[in-house]
Order: structure tokens, then sequence, then C-alpha cells
């Protein structure tokens, strides 16, 4: 699965906008994936997109290998 990034996570990434992850099924799998590859912390507060549909605290929202997946730093607001 490709995942993209945007904002501080291509930092974390150390430059990459695009990440390959296998094995992915959830956001879950997602973000403990992503914390394995690139230890910050900071994964689970961070906003995904999927298929154009932004998904927040759905930890359990089932992933496909062909989904479109963008990772983006919180959205502040009130």
């Amino acid at each position: 699965m490709i995942i993209k990034l945007t904002g501080e996570f291509i930092l974390i990434a150390d430059g990459k906008t695009e990440i390959e992850l296998p094995d992915v099924s959830n956001i879950k799998n997602l973000f403990e994936a992503l914390e394995n590859v690139y230890p910050t912390g900071k994964w689970s507060y961070c906003c995904v997109a999927v298929n154009g549909t932004m998904y927040q605290d759905d930890w359990l929202k089932t992933l496909k290998e062909n989904d479109e997946v963008v990772i983006m730093p919180p959205i502040g607001g009130g």
C-alpha cells in the first residue's frame, strides 16, 4: 500500500512524500507500522484520508491494498 505524507510527516520520513507499507489492514495497523519505521509518537494524532474521506479517531477503518491513503498533521479549530 502506498501512503502519501504531508506537512511535518514528510520531514519525519526523511523527506519522502510517499512510502510503501505492506500488510496494513486498518488505520490502527497503519499507525503501528508507521511508528515502527519512523518512531515519533505522533502518528496516532494525525488525520487520515482514505479515498478522499477524512477519518480521525476511527482506528478500525478497514484499508484495502488499492486505497489512496493520505496522512496529514492534526487539524486545529474549534
